[in-house]
């Protein structure tokens, strides 16, 4: 995903001038490698989990790297792109990718679990809002840039 790539940026540099462990060839762990070593459950749960809080994913961006120029305005576009996917709706993925409910099965008598509602289908469908709200953040955050490159 694009936060994906802008957190590696922020975490790991463009190239290996600008990785800050690139001293011995070796590389401190970062949270970040947590998305994309391990299995694909293991990679999925550590998303969520740093996606899901905004105390988690400030332990992403936290390990920016600080030798990054202009890495203020990264840290500040990532934040706002996390809140427009995340915090900002009520259908956020807290707890399950999917919101079940329990019901009788009138014919055996035993509680069924149903899905009440898919937070990727209801997400999905407020696609327009969502995009409106990702172009402002993309917006703001390069003008910011330009106004930065013109000093």
């Amino acid at each position: 995903s694009m936060l994906y790539i802008l957190c590696w940026v922020g975490t790991f540099g463009w190239n290996s001038k600008t990785c800050p462990d690139n001293t011995d060839n070796s590389r401190v762990p970062k949270q970040l490698d947590r998305w994309h070593q391990g299995t694909l459950e293991e990679i999925a749960k550590a998303k969520r989990t740093d996606l899901d809080s905004s105390n988690d994913f400030q332990n992403i961006i936290s390990e920016f790297n600080p030798r990054l120029k202009n890495v203020d305005l990264l840290f500040d576009l990532v934040e706002k792109l996390r809140d427009v996917l995340i915090d900002e709706h009520p259908d956020n993925l807290r707890g399950a990718l999917k919101k079940l409910g329990r019901q009788v099965n009138t014919e055996t008598g035993m509680h069924e679990f149903v899905i009440l509602s898919d937070p990727f289908e209801e997400r999905a469908a407020k696609w327009k809002g969502l995009s409106e709200s990702l172009l402002m953040v993309l917006e703001d955050s390069a003008q910011q840039a330009r106004k930065r490159l013109r000093k």
